[in-house]
């Protein structure tokens, strides 16, 4: 589902936290499996915020959406990444 201008809203504000939260299992099975640098594609970025966790964690990051809204989101943030 592509989200539109409301629901991209109700995503990035209702629910990143969500993302966040996920965070530093993610990086630790991430270490575990050997994986401290590189560069991490994301495939349904959305607005973002997985990405912001893992250029904070010293990862290049690459994110692609369908959603222009949520991709609007993503951009937003001053930490420097393609999206």
């Amino acid at each position: 589902m592509m989200y539109k201008g409301d629901l991209a809203y109700i995503q990035h504000h209702g629910f990143s936290d969500f993302a966040r939260r996920i965070g530093p299992g993610v990086l630790t099975e991430l270490r575990r499996a050997g994986i401290t640098t590189g560069l991490i594609l994301d495939l349904g970025c959305g607005d973002g915020t997985w990405l912001q966790i893992l250029v904070a964690h010293g990862y290049a990051v690459y994110g692609i959406d369908q959603s222009s809204h949520l991709v609007r989101y993503a951009a937003l943030d001053p930490i420097a990444w393609t999206v």
